[in-house]
């Protein structure tokens, strides 16, 4: 895992990627895999949806942090776990919503770190406000 990128919360983090044919086959061939009950091909398939939505786990890591620079390995680690728990859990065939729910996923995670860490608390407001400026596409438990 790279310390060195600079990140970015708007529309632009996801760009066009999210919402092209390549996306949508990557859902399929989860969804597929899913069905199929092959541990390769699923572990194969969320894998690559993992490291596609790596980015926005990364741009909400380094918001936390302050925004522009990396954030510290446990900040992205925390994240990317938030990632691969909405990656996990996804109950959808698609990935319609599949951004909100991450972002919550995601966020949920970055919280449980703040909290152990006190020198972060006051950032959880600043991430917070930081979520609620992204459209909302759902949320953990909303499916």
């Amino acid at each position: 895992m790279s310390t060195h990128h600079k990140a970015r919360t708007d529309a632009s983090v996801m760009g066009s990627a999210v919402a092209d044919a390549a996306t949508d086959r990557q859902w399929a061939e989860l969804h597929r895999a899913r069905a199929d009950g092959c541990a390769e091909a699923l572990a194969s398939a969320e894998d690559r949806l993992f490291r596609l939505y790596l980015p926005l786990a990364r741009a909400l890591a380094s918001e936390l942090v302050g925004g522009g620079a990396a954030a510290p390995v446990d900040v992205e680690w925390a994240a990317e776990l938030g990632l691969a728990k909405a990656v996990l859990g996804w109950p959808g065939v698609d990935s319609d919503g599949f951004e909100g729910y991450a972002r919550a996923a995601i966020t949920t995670r970055l919280r449980q770190l703040s909290s152990s860490h006190p020198q972060q608390r006051a950032s959880v407001a600043h991430l917070s406000s930081i979520v609620r400026r992204f459209p909302t596409g759902g949320c953990p438990g909303d499916r």
